[in-house]
């Protein structure tokens, strides 16, 4: 089973960003930050992104299984093959 734990918060980000750490890698990265976040133009997105152990995102190339639409961390996850422990 492809598992995504929870880490903890990640500060410094403008919406509800989130560390989790991948089982197996996922594109990768052990590490990943989910970021869901609500723009004025084109409303509620939720993106994936690298990172490292701390929560210091690799690179802002958002990753498959994030979406627009909606905020919700769990869904891009099981979007990318992961359930959430």
């Amino acid at each position: 089973m492809n598992t995504a734990t929870y880490i903890r918060r990640v500060e410094g980000f403008k919406g509800d960003a989130r560390l989790y750490r991948m089982e197996p890698l996922y594109e990768g990265s052990e590490y990943v930050v989910v970021s869901g976040m609500h723009f004025t133009f084109s409303g509620p997105e939720t993106y994936i992104f690298k990172s490292d152990a701390d929560g210091s995102v690799e690179t802002f190339v958002d990753l498959p299984g994030s979406f627009r639409g909606e905020i919700d961390h769990e869904r891009a996850l099981r979007n990318a093959g992961y359930e959430v422990t």
